[in-house]
């Protein structure tokens, strides 16, 4: 029997499962498990309480503001306030 495709891999959606939150942290499955309760700690979003999902722009925007360079909303700022990522 073939597993169905993992449906929040997708761009139309708006959640992502565990798998894709491990993917878009960069870890495995199973470090994501380990680590995800010291990571809500830290901020990190929760599921929704309904879907059991991540709201991916909640993660996106919390990876944002971990940045030491950027402003915290994944804008990277050079000299004197220039935005390095609109160049």
């Amino acid at each position: 029997m073939t597993a169905k495709p993992d449906r929040t891999f997708a761009a139309e959606s708006l959640y992502g499962s565990n798998e894709w939150v491990s993917l878009r942290l960069g870890m495995a499955k199973d470090t994501w498990f380990r680590k995800r309760d010291c990571l809500y700690e830290r901020g990190f979003p929760k599921p929704d309480k309904d879907t059991g999902l991540y709201l991916k722009a909640d993660v996106d925007a919390w990876i944002a503001r971990q940045s030491r360079f950027g402003d915290g909303h994944g804008m990277v700022s050079g000299p004197r306030g220039v935005r390095i990522d609109a160049i």
